[in-house]
């Protein structure tokens, strides 16, 4: 009998669905798409929490809730198995007790059903009754949701052509990207995601989940070509779109290694760009930016932007004509050969405190010793080695030979 009021109800629309599976639950009622967009939701007359209500607000579930819910397991649970869940309270997050079920078609998740607990626990009748809508509302999605793919293409199609520069009038591109995606963006970035395998569909649908569920970013336009993809995302905090854009990619890199693993190698993004025509340049200095991080080893990996990279920009350079000289900065080679004699580490300690700019306390404290100690060791460096650093120019330039030597040593491990 629920069944069959099931099938009718679903004819008619998708809040009236929701509607009617919390009267049978006795629960406020959320559906939501695979990228925990609010579709529809019942009414609630007795109890709600503030989770529901943020999402019912912002029409998608808080960012921080999806990520509490992954870290918890019940995300990959709700994927791992068809039947409903019952999950317990987490006040952090304003989340109730509710049970939740995937919608599914051939075990690929289109959606989500949840349901807050009314004032009495859910019974199993319950959770086969959940079971039952999730079936029926799969047929529902499937219905509506599906044919987007050629629109999808058409988009991508017209990226490519934009990234390799094939389009350079600037009103004419406006129009287009306004047929795609609603609204102009006074800045954006292009943006290179390189993984150590080909993008394969699962893996694709991984990174559109992550970037379709932030609440940081929006993604204008998306490709992939083999191992990459590449994307056109601006900041929804609009002030400082870099930092937006980067804090947003660091925590994009953090979550995808704790759910699917290390196979996001590295990513690099082009400076805000302020024209659709700049798009061929932005991809340009995005790519030059990943081949930079390959190419030098102690670039950190959350370095995005070209001009985060500072001088390691010219290492490739430097290293090559490096090689090419017989010539050892003296004090330099005065350091390593007392190090080598005596067990000592001044070279280290000469590398971390120009590396802290010349703090003494910041140093002392990456060194674990006590600044007073750190000084005595500056004034034996002066000694052994007659270095004075009471130049920036000296600084500097034994800053650059010492990055040099470091990232040749790490490059021949």
């Amino acid at each position: 009998m629920f069944e069959k009021q099931l099938w009718q109800h679903a004819a008619s629309s998708l809040n009236e669905f929701a509607d009617f599976i919390s009267e049978a639950l006795k629960g406020p009622v959320t559906i939501e798409d695979a990228t925990h967009r609010l579709l529809a939701y019942s009414g609630h007359p007795q109890v709600t929490d503030g989770a529901r209500t943020a999402t019912i607000m912002g029409r998608r579930v808080p960012e921080e809730v999806i990520h509490r819910l992954w870290n918890e397991g019940v995300i990959p649970s709700l994927h791992q198995q068809n039947e409903p869940i019952s999950i317990s309270a987490i006040d952090e997050i304003g989340l109730g007790t509710r049970m939740a079920v995937a919608v599914k078609e051939k075990q690929t998740v289109i959606g989500y059903i949840w349901v807050v607990e009314g004032d009495t626990p859910f019974s199993e009748e319950a959770k086969e009754d959940l079971h039952s809508a999730a079936v029926v509302c799969g047929q529902r999605f499937r219905q509506q949701l599906h044919p987007r793919n050629p629109a999808q293409q058409d988009q991508q199609e017209y990226f490519w052509r934009l990234l390799t520069g094939d389009e350079t009038d600037e009103q004419a591109v406006e129009h287009q990207i306004l047929r795609f995606f609603p609204g102009r963006a006074q800045q954006f970035s292009i943006v290179v995601i390189e993984f150590s395998e080909r993008l394969e569909h699962n893996a694709w649908e991984q990174l559109n989940y992550l970037l379709t569920i932030s609440q940081q970013v929006k993604v204008m336009l998306k490709t992939y070509d083999q191992h990459q993809a590449i994307l056109m995302l601006y900041g929804l905090e609009s002030r400082n779109i870099e930092a937006t854009i980067s804090a947003f990619l660091r925590q994009m890199h953090r979550v995808w290694q704790e759910r699917y693993g290390d196979t996001l190698m590295a990513i690099a993004a082009s400076e805000i760009c302020h024209r659709y025509t700049e798009v061929a340049g932005g991809y340009s200095q995005a790519l030059t930016m990943l081949d930079l991080k390959k190419q030098v080893r102690q670039l950190p990996s959350h370095y995005y932007f070209l001009h985060e990279a500072g001088y390691y920009r010219f290492f490739p350079v430097l290293l090559q004509r490096w090689d090419e000289e017989t010539f050892t900065h003296p004090s330099l080679k005065n350091l390593f050969d007392y190090d080598a004699e005596n067990e000592t580490e001044l070279l280290s300690t000469l590398y971390i405190y120009l590396s802290e700019d010349c703090n003494v306390n910041a140093a002392a404290k990456i060194l674990h010793v006590h600044p007073n100690t750190l000084s005595y060791r500056l004034k034996r460096m002066q000694a052994i080695a007659g270095i004075r650093l009471n130049t920036a120019h000296e600084k500097w330039t034994l800053l650059l030979e010492l990055e040099l030597l470091k990232e040749k040593q790490t490059s021949q491990l």
